[in-house]
């Protein structure tokens, strides 16, 4: 279900990834886009930076994490508020993991690797800003 268009000019998105690549691979999807990244490398960090700051617009949640589990931290930011957008961004595509993450609280799922293009035709099934 997609959120009701944004009144404010920049979109403030969470990405929770313990990877250096795949958090610079997702940090240039917006570039060049009206967002406000916000890294997080683990699940732990991940809820206690949601839980300062429950002001986000999106959530970009690898799966399988140290410290606490993307499941896990999915869980409990969609408790802080749960109509935050969380898409599961994961390289760990197991037989199950999607139904496990739409569980979990998250709203999508995308399997790694995927297209730049294709990660923001998800994003924008969820909130309503339009990419060239």
């Amino acid at each position: 279900m997609k959120k009701a268009p944004q009144a404010k000019n920049v979109l403030k998105v969470l990405i929770v990834e313990d990877e250096y690549t795949n958090m610079f691979f997702l940090k240039s999807t917006f570039k060049g886009h009206t967002f406000d990244v916000v890294p997080a490398a683990n699940g732990d960090e991940a809820v206690n930076i949601f839980r300062e700051s429950p002001d986000f617009d999106l959530v970009l949640m690898d799966l399988k994490l140290p410290v606490m589990s993307g499941f896990e931290a999915t869980e409990k930011i969609k408790k802080i508020r749960a109509d935050v957008p969380i898409i599961a961004v994961t390289a760990y595509a197991l037989r199950g993991d999607k139904e496990k993450a739409l569980a979990a609280g998250c709203d999508d799922y995308i399997a790694k690797p995927f297209l730049k293009t294709e990660l923001l035709d998800v994003i924008n099934r969820h909130i309503d800003i339009h990419f060239v």
